[in-house]
């Protein structure tokens, strides 16, 4: 009898066992993201691994690997000479962002003539090592400050971001550009 008994309480204190284990991986689980709510988008934090992400106000999910500022590497001047039109782009991450500055410099006759139309863009089209695309960007033409140029040229500019995650972010290597004047 004594060894049922000793048979039943050990049952009874590896059932235990389980059931507590089983509560404190729940509350963990439960309890391990911290959510904080701003208004275009919500950060997520998980408290054991240390891991964000933002969602921003339409759902997108945008992982945030690490804190600080990384720069883009140095892309080369693109001049295209069907359109007398030269395009540079610089490049820089934080926090979920990609950002870019971007300069156009086209003939003054030919911005007057393409810039009152709704579907002229220029798109800066980012690229790993092996130039496959991994971000392109579409600016419409009226999205470019006008700086004044000489009496023969426009000068334009963006200065603006978009959402990327730092693994993508990483792996640009190139850039090219499209158009549609």
């Amino acid at each position: 009898m004594e060894e049922k008994n000793q048979q039943f309480s050990l049952k009874i204190l590896c059932y235990t066992l389980i059931i507590t284990i089983f509560i404190c991986c729940t509350l963990c689980f439960v309890f391990r993201f911290e959510t904080i709510n701003a208004p275009t988008y919500t950060l997520i934090i998980n408290k054991l691994t240390g891991d964000k992400e933002i969602v921003n106000s339409s759902g997108e999910l945008i992982l945030v690997d690490a804190s600080g500022t990384y720069k883009g590497p140095k892309f080369k001047e693109i001049n295209v000479e069907s359109e007398k039109m030269k395009v540079e782009c610089n490049i820089k991450w934080r926090d979920g962002k990609l950002y870019y500055f971007a300069q156009v410099l086209m003939q003054k006759n030919k911005y007057n003539e393409v810039k009152n139309n709704i579907s002229s863009n220029i798109s800066i089209c980012l690229q790993d090592e092996d130039n496959y695309l991994i971000k392109e960007i579409e600016i419409p033409l009226n999205r470019f400050a006008k700086a004044v140029g000489d009496g023969s040229t426009a000068e334009l500019s963006i200065n603006s971001y978009t959402p990327i995650k730092l693994s993508d972010f990483k792996a640009i290597e190139n850039w090219d550009i499209t158009w549609r004047l």
